[in-house]
Parts: C-alpha cells; structure tokens; sequence
C-alpha cells in the first residue's frame, strides 16, 4: 500500500497529538515536577516522530527528536523544565503545527527547523555529564530503503564496511551549508555515501542543525575517517561505528507486515475514521428520507388500507430509528474544540502579564461537528475576553486578598436535546453603572428608558451592537464589535446567551446549544394560503387573544400578558403579505380569538400573531443560498409532509 495512502491518517492523529501536546505542556509550566505529565509528552512526541518518519517527513521527524531527546533528559532529572526549555517546546509546536498544515496543504516546506534542532542541542550540551554528540543516540537524515539495504550487503559481502557516520560543528560556523556540503564532497573521495543527491538536498533546504548524519560505505579505517574528517577546524567531533547485521539485512516477511497497518478483527475494531462530507451527504440523504416519510403518512391518513397503514407505520419508526443514529454519529466530543483553549489562554495571560488558569469539564459532552465549528468562534472570544477584561494582573488581585492566579472555568453539560456551555471567571465582574453610561454615550439606549430595564437585560446591553467598554484596542480585546456578532451567531442557530456577574467576584457567560442545526421540532402556522415553521426552541407558548385585549402603547401593539406588557408582531405585515392582518376590518380572528405565538430570544419576549395553529412537526432544516439568502425575517426552509416547501421563522431578527 502507497505511503500516500495513510497520508489523511496521519494529518488527522498529527493534530490531535499536537493539541493534547500543548495542552500537556501549559500543565507542566505549572507543575514542573509532575512525572506524570513529562512521561506523557515523551510518550506523543515519540508516537509523533515515528508516525512522521514513517511518512518520511524528515523536518517533522528530525524536530520532534530533538524534543524527544530534551524531554528524555528531564524525564531522567538531568534538566529541569525551566522557563527557557518550556518556551522552546511552545516553539516548536508551533513550528510542527505549521509544517502539519504544510503537508495538509501540499505545499513545499519552507519552515526552518534547523534553529529549534540547534538550541535543544546546545541545551543538552549543558548538561554535566551528558555526551554533546552520543553516536548512538543521533539519527542519520536518512532513512535506509530496500535498494540501499541491497546495495550495502552486496558491499558487505565484498568485505567492505558501512558506517552510521555523525558530524557535530562547532558552535558559531558561519555557514552551514557549505561546511556540510564540503565534508559530503570529501567523504565521497574516501568511499560512497549512501544518498548523496538527496543529503544535499536536505543540506541545501537547511534541515540540520550542528549535527548531520549519514551512511557512509568504505574500505578505509574508522580512525582514517575520523583523521580527514577533524582536520577540519570548524569540526567539533566525528562519530562513526560499522552497521550490525540486524540494521542492513533485507527486510523479511515479518518486517513487510510491520510496514503495513495489521488488520484488525471484527472483533476488536471500536471505531472507524470516516470523512466529513460523507457523514454530510449521508444526513442529506435521511432529511429526505424522513421528509419522504411524513408525505407518505401524510397520504394514508386520506387513503382506507390498513396493510398500507401499517407498513407506512413500520417504515416511519424505522426511519426515527436511522435519523436517531445518524444524529449520534454526528455528535463528537467538545474536547475537539476545548483542548487548543488552554495554550491560547497560556498565551493570551503571558502577553497580559497576568497569571491564569483554565479549568475545563465535560469535553467529553458531544455536540454536532458542524454545531462546533459555528460555536468556536464566540467561544474564543468569551475567553480572550475573559483574560483581557475580566481578570486583573496579580498585583490588583493581590490588594483584592484574591489569588495571584485567576481562575476561568469552561464547563459543558448536556440537558436533554440540548447542551450548556457556562464560561465563567474570578475576575473583576461587569461595572454594571459604567454598563449604562457607556450604553447612553453611545446612543444604544436613551437615559430615561434605563429605569424601565430589568437587572438582567441592564447587563445584556453589552451585547448590543456598537457598545465596547475597552479601554484600548488590542490584538486581544478587539474592536468592540466582538460581544453583539457572539449573542448573534449563538441565537443565529436556536441557542440563546445569558450573562450573570457579580462585582468585584467575576462574570458567568451561560450559552444553550441545540445538538444539532439539520433537523429541528417546530410549530406549523397558517398565514393567508401559505404555512410556516416556527422552531420550538423559541417558543414559550400559544395562546388565543380577543380584539378588544389588543392595545396601542407609544404606536406598538400590545397585550397584559402574565402582569406584563407583551409587544405584538403581525407576522403577515412584517413578512410582506398583501392582505388585512388578523384582528383588523374584514378578519376578525376565530370564534375562540386571534391566535398568538408567544416567543422568547435572550431576556426579550414578542408575540407573533398569526392567521391559524396548524400542529407541530419534526422539520429537516435546508439553508437558503442565492438571492433567497437575502430574505428578511426567514433562516432556511423545509419540506413538509403535503410535499409543500415552507419557510422557516428566523424568531431572533424578529425579537
């Protein structure tokens, strides 16, 4: 099987394995002691390089042993995982995540690895008693192939040698390449290196540091080598011993089988990779199914056949029961989006000058891949903010009698068919006053309307747009516009955003999520001939006014509703039908009242009025595109049961 092949594998395990690297690391600049956590960044790194050179990424392959070799001697107790070491290993993650995404991309590697390899070295180097080139430690920048193996045991059988050959540079060669280049040249004219277009090539692109390595197959000496090779004065030392049998022998059967990803039996297989957009395609393929479903019940409710009627009944439970499934597979763990949130926290804290720590629970809560990839973005703001604005510098906790370190907490949960996302921290707390006057400044809301509000919707005016309290724009903080597009897009797919803060002791973010945005429960109503979809997530309740409850406060309809005032929206005006709205001259309502649809998004409720209840549904959400992405007031459609499509009721632009 073609190397190519595993490639998607590798990029897919490669970022799991980076992420839960950096993850691993921002715990152990806390706790450098815990054996624990050195034990298991030297366990992926090591899963890493291998998986790497079994690909033939050589920079990913040559820098993750360079980590390998660093976390060895702290694993040991040689070196400690001091700020210096700890910052380096950042480094080069980053670095390893932008050669992964290289390789992801297809493009030529232009990362330089050789300054990361040469600081581990020069790290090691200062180690008492830790050799500064350990030849059986170093690896060659080559890796040795079939028809290199055939070739060296054919020299073998002639009675000539092959050595594993190191060459360390003294510190401060001014140029590298040449120098390595240079040595290649003179040991060509002492036997054969093994390769030699591709180690200039390696040499040329730079990816070695002060050591490079390489195969070597001569007639002369050890001592003969080592003699032409030190004459040089930019050498620091030379390495070499003959290849055992056991590393040149052609590689066996057993060896082929190692090669290859042994299968695994059925009875041992617990999961498989499957790819994104067939898992799309799938979901597409059961919406139709199950709108499919409904028309076909909806056709025997008209037809006398009880066989008919029957199997209908069958087909629809076992259609429930795929959708069921499907949704499930779809759901992954939050942890593919949390774990990144502690090194960019680390990061963030670093270039604050403050000191925080983030706490995360329930990674393992799963959500919709798509839902994930739209919650992502607000979530990453939440927590800059939460660093940026929310947590002081230690000096100001300190003088508070807080800890020096804050503290933020992303917890998830699940609650029935939905999942809560609380974000919440130890900081400072929302200046609730400075809220208002900064609301009134900006003109988001007039003075005299600011006793009218509730505690709770006082503290959701920063979420309105164009309020921004920061003092000072940073890469961080942003422009202000950051906490109007999160409630946006959270309310954008059915989940809603509270805010809970007490001064001086921190602020909660509470965020609701549907599990999935492909199919959704939602109410059916009647406007003139056409029927609508109102999502149950918004809804609070359908209730039945008389004409003469509605009233007129300030040129807005409005009714008491539970000791409130509830506002009106007729829903036929605003949607841009042409005939009389219900309750006006001509179209008076039902006997029983004029139907309403009571709906809430964040701390506002509205009351939709609407011609007719029709019933409730299970719809399968199909995105608007094109010129129908443009429509006020609707968020997608569907087809119902009658084979009718519908337009769904986008309820937060409403409120």
């Amino acid at each position: 099987m073609k190397i190519s092949e595993y490639k998607q594998l590798f990029l897919s395990e490669a970022q799991e394995i980076l992420n839960s690297l950096n993850k691993i690391l921002v715990e152990l600049e806390k706790k450098p002691e815990d054996p624990g956590l050195i034990n298991e960044l030297f366990r992926q790194s090591h899963t890493l390089k291998s998986m790497a050179q079994s690909m033939g990424y050589d920079e990913i392959t040559g820098l993750t042993h360079s980590m390998e070799s660093t976390l060895s001697l702290i694993k040991s107790g040689k070196l400690k995982a001091e700020k210096e070491t700890v910052d380096l290993l950042f480094k080069s993650l980053d670095t390893l995540l932008n050669l992964v995404e290289a390789v992801r991309k297809g493009e030529t590697k232009k990362v330089k690895v050789a300054p990361l390899i040469e600081r581990f070295e020069e790290i090691a180097s200062a180690v008492p008693g830790e050799e500064r080139m350990p030849a059986e430690e170093k690896r060659s920048n080559l890796r040795l192939e079939d028809i290199d193996r055939r070739h060296i045991v054919d020299e073998r059988n002639k009675g000539v040698i092959t050595y594993r050959l190191t060459v360390s540079l003294k510190t401060g060669v001014k140029d590298k390449k040449l120098m390595a280049q240079d040595l290649v040249k003179k040991l060509q004219d002492l036997g054969e290196v093994i390769r030699a277009p591709f180690l200039y090539r390696q040499i040329e692109g730079g990816r070695f540091g002060r050591h490079f390595g390489l195969f070597f197959v001569t007639k002369h000496s050890s001592d003969e080598i080592k003699k032409e090779i030190e004459a040089d004065a930019d050498v620091q030392g030379v390495a070499l011993r003959p290849l055992e049998i056991d590393e040149i022998i052609l590689p066996s059967k057993k060896k082929e089988a190692e090669d290859v990803p042994v299968p695994i039996s059925a009875g041992e297989a617990q999961s498989v990779r499957v790819p994104l957009t067939q898992l799309d395609g799938l979901m597409d393929a059961i919406g139709e199914l199950v709108i499919n479903k409904s028309r076909l019940s909806s056709i025997t409710r008209t037809v006398e056949n009880k066989p008919l009627g029957e199997a209908v009944a069958q087909m629809s439970r076992l259609t429930s029961h795929l959708q069921y499934q499907m949704m499930q597979v779809r759901l992954i763990p939050l942890e593919y989006i949390f774990t990144p949130y502690s090194r960019m926290v680390r990061d963030i804290a670093a270039s604050e000058s403050k000191k925080v720590d983030l706490v995360i629970e329930g990674s393992n809560i799963g959500l919709d891949r798509a839902m994930q990839d739209e919650i992502n973005g607000p979530l990453l703001h939440l927590l800059k903010n939460a660093v940026t604005h929310g947590i002081e510098k230690p000096e100001e906790r300190e003088r508070k009698k807080k800890p020096k370190r804050g503290k933020i907490k992303l917890v998830a949960k699940r609650e029935r068919n939905h999942v809560a996302i609380e974000l919440s921290d130890d900081g400072r707390g929302i200046d609730i006053e400075e809220t208002r006057e900064v609301s009134v400044k900006r003109g988001i809301i007039a003075k005299e309307e600011l006793a009218a509000l509730t505690p709770k919707e006082e503290i959701m005016l920063i979420t309105s747009p164009g309020y921004s309290g920061a003092k000072k724009v940073t890469e961080a903080a942003g422009r202000g516009v950051g906490l109007s597009a999160v409630r946006s897009k959270v309310e954008s797919f059915g989940g809603s955003l509270n805010i809970e803060t007490t001064p001086g002791e921190g602020t909660a973010f509470l965020i609701k999520l549907p599990l999935t945005m492909a199919v959704t429960q939602a109410m059916l109503v009647g406007l003139a001939d056409e029927t609508y979809c109102i999502p149950l997530s918004y809804i609070v309740e359908a209730i039945k006014v008389a004409s003469g409850d509605i009233k007129t406060m300030e040129h807005h309809e409005v009714i008491s509703y539970r000791d409130t005032v509830l506002p009106l929206v007729r829903l036929k005006e605003t949607l841009g039908f042409a005939q009389p709205s219900v309750g006006e001259t001509g179209n008076p309502g039902t006997a029983t009242g004029i139907p309403v649809v009571v709906v809430e998004s964040g701390t506002r409720r509205i009351g939709l009025v609407v011609d007719s209840l029709l019933d409730q549904q299970e719809v399968v959400i199909k995105s608007l595109t094109g010129i129908l992405k443009q429509v006020r007031y609707v968020s997608g459609a569907t087809i119902l049961g009658t084979g009718k499509a519908s337009l769904i009721v986008d309820v937060p632009s409403l409120v």
